[in-house]
């Protein structure tokens, strides 16, 4: 029924809503930017000097993703309960993770890059020492961000975020 809906609760939604609707913007910007930028820039042709690479690179952050969503919700009822002692181990556990999921890959990805995309797409594309080093280091900080985000979606720190992001 129309009367049981609290005009505050749809309030405090709608602002929530919003926050998540410019961090998710603001993401979209940082993370699918790059390709039309490099295009203004340098020309079409160079867009793939850039983005096969990136695809590569791009792997461990997934599967840090699938890793750490779970714990979202995990965050949100340790802080329901008071319980910051466990958010805060479990976000050092996370942290740790992902020097393993990110940093390990990221570092053997700018090893083996070359080799890897040249057994990809063949030998007429071979991308620059400083482009595998540039992304492996932006997989790695990239995937330490993930966790810090989902730490602080848990326990609902949305508005320092969005503010971050537009930045």
């Amino acid at each position: 029924r129309l009367a049981g809906v609290s005009r505050d609760t749809v309030n405090g939604l709608f602002r929530i809503g919003m926050l998540f609707l410019v961090l998710q913007v603001a993401l979209l910007v940082a993370t699918a930017s790059d390709n039309i930028i490099i295009a203004h820039l340098l020309g079409p042709s160079e867009v793939s000097r850039y983005a096969i690479p990136m695809r590569l690179f791009g792997i461990p952050t997934l599967a840090m993703g699938f890793i750490l969503t779970p714990l979202w919700p995990a965050y949100g009822e340790a802080a329901a309960r008071g319980d910051m002692a466990w958010a805060r181990s479990t976000l050092i556990r996370s942290l740790r993770l992902c020097t393993l999921v990110c940093g390990v890959p990221a570092l053997l990805l700018v090893i083996f890059g070359k080799m890897i995309i040249t057994f990809w797409v063949g030998r007429e594309f071979q991308p620059s020492w400083s482009l595998l080093i540039g992304m492996g280091t932006w997989s790695f900080l990239f995937g330490i961000a993930s966790a810090l985000a989902i730490f602080l979606n848990g326990i609902n720190v949305i508005r320092f975020q969005a503010l971050c992001g537009i930045l």
